[in-house]
């Protein structure tokens, strides 16, 4: 499919260009709602089952990379199609509690939105003032709104990748407070002055990453 979408947007055909998008979407929505289950002990379950929530999130690897291709062809109502998808797919993930697709939604909003931050992208409607980054913002907001519905004691992983993805996005370090104002959640979000750094290691050695530079595009996991 994705070879398919590449194709298509290189020859301008829309109609081959969405439908990976859709069909990506859809069933990765059917495996957040409906994902196999058996009244097997851990031991007995079939591996297919094990590793479902692993393997869902791959998914999803169609929307992105026709999200890179849009970025790299200068089609913003193609891009903006890709954030969608993943914005509804992100508040499906966290209504569920489904934080591996969730983790991926975020990951592939905040690259997504600084690739075309640092391509210097417009929004395709001529009414529309914000970037395609800010678009994609919006979106993680999407998916932040429902973090006050979970229970309490799964929210703090949820509110770890939410603040990443909002940290990377902006490249500076971001907190996120949740108050109540006449019985609703109020998220006040506040953008630092200090950068967003990430530090990682491995057997080869250990490196400390600064998102605060815009043409920093490497596509780091997010955790």
């Amino acid at each position: 499919m994705s070879s398919i979408a590449i194709h298509a947007l290189e020859g301008g055909n829309r109609s081959l260009i969405l439908a990976p998008i859709v069909v990506a979407r859809q069933i990765t929505q059917k495996g957040v709602d409906e994902p196999p289950t058996t009244d097997k002990p851990i031991g007995e379950k079939p591996i297919e089952e094990l590793m479902f929530r692993h393997q869902l999130p791959q998914l999803t690897n169609v929307i992105k990379t026709i999200g890179h291709k849009a970025i790299e062809q200068k089609d913003t109502d193609i891009l903006y199609r890709c954030l969608d998808a993943f914005g509804w797919l992100g508040c499906s993930a966290i209504k569920t509690d489904n934080q591996e697709v969730g983790k991926v939604c975020l990951r592939a909003l905040c690259q997504l939105g600084r690739e075309s931050r640092a391509a210097k992208l417009e929004c395709f409607y001529s009414k529309c003032a914000l970037e395609p980054w800010q678009h994609a913002e919006q979106r993680i907001g999407w998916i932040l709104t429902w973090l006050p519905k979970l229970a309490e004691e799964v929210q703090k992983n949820w509110m770890r990748s939410i603040v990443e993805a909002y940290s990377r996005l902006h490249g500076f370090d971001v907190t996120i407070k949740i108050e109540q104002r006449n019985d609703k959640p109020f998220f006040g979000i506040e953008i630092s002055k200090t950068p967003h750094t990430c530090g990682y290691s491995d057997l080869d050695g250990n490196r400390t990453v600064d998102y605060s530079g815009v043409n920093f595009l490497k596509d780091l996991e997010l955790y």
